[in-house]
C-alpha cells in the first residue's frame, strides 16, 4: 500500500535516502512510499514482474525498427525529475523517450525529461487512488501517453491529456499513434508468457 509522508523533505535529502528496495516518489516536497511488507520484507510480485518484462520486450522490438536516431526505453530502475517548480522525482516501470530527450540526458542519478510513454503496472496493492493521483501527475508534466496496465485482470488503460480514457481487453489491439509510429500488439501479447 502507497504511503504519504506528513513532512516535506528538499530534493537533496530524498536522493539520500537508503537504496532499500522500496519505490518512493516525491511530489511536491511530499515523500510517497509503495511499500508492502511481509514478514519484515518488500514484497515482490511475480505477475508485475513478468508484465514488465514483456512490455520492455515488445517495446524493444518496436525500438528496433525504427529509423535512427532512435529514442530509449527504460525500466524502473531510472528515476525522472519532472520539469516545474514543483521538485517531482517518480519511478516509472516502463518509459519511453524520444532521440531528442536521450540527446539531452546525461549518466545523472536521474533523467531530467519527461517521457512521450510512461507504463505502470498494477501490482495487489494498488489503490485507484494513488493510481489516479499518479496519472495526473504525469499527465500534468507533459506525458503524452500513460498505458496502466492490469495484469490480473488483463486490460490496459491508455490516458492521454484532454481524451476520455480507454479501457482495452486481451482481445483488443494496443497501438500507440501517433507517439510510437507503427507500434501494433494484440493486448494478450502484453501478458503472454511465451
Amino acid at each position: 500500500m502507497a504511503r504519504k509522508t506528513k513532512a516535506t523533505i528538499t530534493e537533496s535529502e530524498f536522493l539520500a535516502l537508503p537504496d532499500d528496495g522500496v519505490e518512493r516518489w516525491l511530489v511536491n516536497g511530499e515523500v510517497w512510499d509503495f511499500v508492502v511488507e511481509k514478514h519484515g520484507m518488500t514484497v515482490r510480485d511475480p505477475m508485475h514482474g513478468r508484465a514488465t518484462a514483456r512490455i520492455s520486450q515488445l517495446l524493444g522490438n518496436w525500438l528496433d525498427t525504427q529509423p535512427s536516431p532512435r529514442g530509449e526505453i527504460v525500466d524502473g530502475n531510472v528515476g525522472f525529475r519532472l520539469p516545474g517548480e514543483s521538485g517531482n522525482i517518480v519511478g516509472l516501470d516502463v518509459a519511453y523517450i524520444d532521440s531528442a530527450l536521450v540527446a539531452e540526458s546525461s549518466d545523472a542519478a536521474l533523467l531530467e525529461c519527461v517521457p512521450i510513454l510512461a507504463v505502470e503496472v498494477l501490482s495487489p496493492h494498488d489503490t485507484m487512488g494513488f493510481v489516479s493521483d499518479r496519472v495526473k501527475i504525469l499527465l500534468s508534466a507533459g506525458v503524452e501517453i500513460i498505458w496502466i496496465v492490469d495484469p490480473y485482470d488483463q486490460t490496459v488503460r491508455v490516458r492521454r491529456k484532454d481524451v476520455p480514457p480507454q479501457t482495452l481487453e486481451v482481445t483488443q489491439e494496443l497501438t500507440a499513434e501517433p507517439e510510437l509510429p507503427g507500434f501494433r500488439v494484440p493486448v494478450a501479447a502484453l501478458f503472454s508468457r511465451g
